[in-house]
């Protein structure tokens, strides 16, 4: 899952680019996924 920020975002710590997020699924069971933000002013991978 990829995080975008605003435009003029400054670019965070390499320790703040991954999160690990809890979601549920359809059925209700806890599932964890890994956020990577994208800092606003790069290209975003589906512009490469």
């Amino acid at each position: 899952m990829l995080k975008k920020t605003p435009k003029k975002t400054p670019a965070v710590s390499v320790n703040d680019w991954a999160q690990v997020v809890e979601v549920s699924d359809a059925e209700g069971a806890p599932r964890h996924v890994i956020a990577m933000t994208l800092a606003g002013a790069r290209t975003v991978p589906s512009d490469m």
